[in-house]
């Protein structure tokens, strides 16, 4: 096994065991927290409401669905503790599509 191989499974594995931390603690990935979103906007108008979002963590991203960051702020720090690391939460076009292999972590709505 090459080197870079064994990195890239390394990797992967750390993701997976993220996944399935997240999973546990946030719920079944493209989780909704409301059909009505402007409807939710309206009544937690103070809420940092992030749809469509994606968790990350500085290897790439573990989760994805709606977040709302008032709400689940004790969940987010206790998967990035129970990670060892921090968790970024970001907005769908930071960690999707071309940025679907590098998400950018610098655009974070949040971190935990």
């Amino acid at each position: 096994m090459t080197f870079g191989k064994k990195r890239r499974e390394q990797r992967e594995k750390r993701l997976d065991a993220g996944y399935m931390k997240a999973k546990e603690v946030l719920g079944f990935n493209g989780r909704m927290i409301s059909a009505d979103k402007v409807g939710y906007s309206n009544r937690f108008p103070d809420n940092v409401v992030v749809y469509n979002s994606n968790v990350c963590t500085a290897e790439g991203k573990i989760w994805f669905g709606d977040v709302d960051v008032t709400k689940d702020g004790a969940k987010l720090t206790a998967l990035a503790e129970a990670l060892g690391e921090k968790v970024y939460v970001l907005r769908e076009m930071d960690g999707r599509f071309d940025n679907e292999g590098a998400p950018k972590l610098d655009r974070a709505v949040a971190s935990f």
